[in-house]
């Protein structure tokens, strides 16, 4: 065979091999393998809010749509993941008119209807208010008015640690508060705002409003074994509609802990029968966890009030005095404070910052503590200060002897020291939870406070503060006469 005829040959071949793979690939093509596309979109469940007034706009949070594609197979889509994917008519930024009975949603070039309801808000001239008896009246939890009532909080600790209750690495601070319910019926169409209005005193003069819903309201942070008025209010626009006034008496339990959305283990010093028979004063003075982190560090305990907790701190509770015992400098170099120079609470509230150390020494006459604690005690002796807020970072250790302190002085009994000092563990404090072992070593204030001379709790504390702190006696008759009645 000629090199001509071999050349030919292989080019013969050639040509057979392309069309045996063109034939092959038509003869794929031909056998069903098609392009799956999308033929259908139905709503499978509605969004959240489907009834509205005119100038509302329309809010997708909530809904879920069923897709069905050229092979029949379905898949469920939440619009919560595929935001991006969805387009309304109206859109999500044009204000609904009365005539809009429906918005029409596409997805992937398919649309569906959703069925929505828009009326004109008629403001009622008649309201009625049905209000029910509380049956309730403390502001605990379950498992925090056990640990009020406990003799040893030791132990409570210990048969009550589970997979639910992680003390010391669980929030477990925040009370239930005590439910307003209530039936409100009117003869108009308009949205309502709900709230509750509370007050000591029977005319309101000094009142205190919580937010609510359409058929309750949780009310947060009263004082115990106290007499609280109240009226169901309803707001239309500008017309405001009030229920007849009633009143309850809160239960004679101990622990006030407070709820500041974004801060944990807030609680008031006071509400405390002393060895005197007098009482610690409620709603003066408050031991809680810092009020701002630095958010560039990812180990910072994240504390810091939101505009609601903010809105607690300086409008029901009233602080008037933030002490910050953070230090500016620490032993590895870091801030704190994360550079603030004013309170996070803004400039109604006087800041100060009284740098303390922590951790495997005795916080208050550790040799670089004592003018801090000196000057701690001082501001409490001023009554202009009040009502005053402090704390260190987790509101632990620093905090905790700080208390303990004030309360010691202020002769509240061992065991309710105690169980205020334990209940820090009912917080996320990234630890274990605490033990009564911790601050009742040899050397530690707990047993400093002991061992001085007195014929009470409240003389030997005011002993040890004068000996081991330098203050002066007079100083802490003030505190005293400030925060103790009866």
């Amino acid at each position: 065979m000629s090199l001509g005829d071999l050349t030919m040959k292989i080019k013969h071949l050639s040509a057979i091999f392309v069309c045996s793979l063109l034939l092959i690939s038509c003869g794929n093509n031909a056998s069903g393998d098609e392009e799956v596309t999308l033929k259908k979109v139905e709503v499978y469940e509605n969004p959240t809010l489907t009834r509205y007034y005119v100038g509302d706009y329309f809010d997708p949070t909530g809904l879920k749509i069923k897709t069905t594609n050229s092979k029949e197979e379905t898949e469920v889509v939440d619009y919560s993941s595929h935001e991006s994917d969805f387009t309304f008519n109206p859109g999500l930024g044009t204000p609904l008119k009365l005539s809009d009975e429906k918005v029409v949603l596409t997805y992937q070039s398919l649309t569906t209807d959703i069925s929505i309801n828009v009326r004109e808000e008629v403001i009622p001239t008649e309201v009625n208010f049905s209000v029910s008896e509380i049956t309730k009246k403390n502001s605990h939890t379950e498992l925090q008015e056990n640990y009020a009532k406990t003799s040893d909080p030791d132990n409570f600790f210990k048969d009550n640690y589970s997979k639910d209750n992680l003390f010391g690495r669980k929030n477990l601070s925040t009370p239930e508060g005590i439910e307003i319910k209530y039936t409100i019926t009117d003869n108009g169409d308009a949205r309502g705002k709900y709230e509750v209005v509370t007050s000591e005193l029977e005319d309101f003069s000094n009142s205190y409003t919580h937010e609510g819903r359409e058929t309750s309201t949780r009310l947060y942070n009263l004082k115990n074994n106290t007499t609280y008025f109240y009226k169901v209010k309803v707001t239309f626009g500008t017309s405001s509609f009030y229920s007849d006034v009633n009143s309850f008496k809160t239960e004679n339990t101990t622990i006030r802990n407070i709820y500041v959305d974004g801060v944990e283990n807030v609680r008031d010093l006071g509400g405390y029968v002393t060895e005197s028979g007098k009482t610690f004063k409620q709603g003066l003075i408050y031991r809680t966890a810092q009020f701002n982190y630095d958010h560039n560090n990812k180990q910072a305990i994240k504390s810091e009030p939101t505009e609601a907790g903010k809105k607690v701190l300086l409008r029901q509770l009233g602080i008037k005095t933030e002490i910050d015992v953070r230090e500016k400098v620490t032993s590895s170099g870091k801030d704190e404070t994360a550079g603030i120079t004013s309170s996070p609470l803004g400039e109604s509230v006087n800041y100060v910052n009284l740098p303390m150390k922590f951790g495997g020494t005795n916080v208050i006459t550790n040799v670089n503590n004592k003018d801090s604690f000196k000057s701690f005690l001082e501001y409490c002796s001023n009554e202009n200060k009040y009502p005053i807020a402090f704390h260190c970072v987790r509101g632990t250790d620093r905090t905790g002897a700080m208390a303990y302190a004030i309360g010691a002085l202020c002769g509240v009994s061992e065991l309710d020291l105690m169980k205020d000092y334990l209940f820090s563990n009912f917080s996320n404090i990234d630890s274990l939870y605490l033990t009564t072992e911790e601050i009742n070593g040899e050397g530690f204030y707990v047993q400093g406070i002991h061992n001085e001379v007195g014929e009470s709790l409240s003389e030997k504390a005011a002993n040890y503060l004068i000996n081991n702190v330098g203050v002066d006696s007079t100083v802490l008759d003030s505190i005293k006469n400030i925060l103790l009645e009866g």
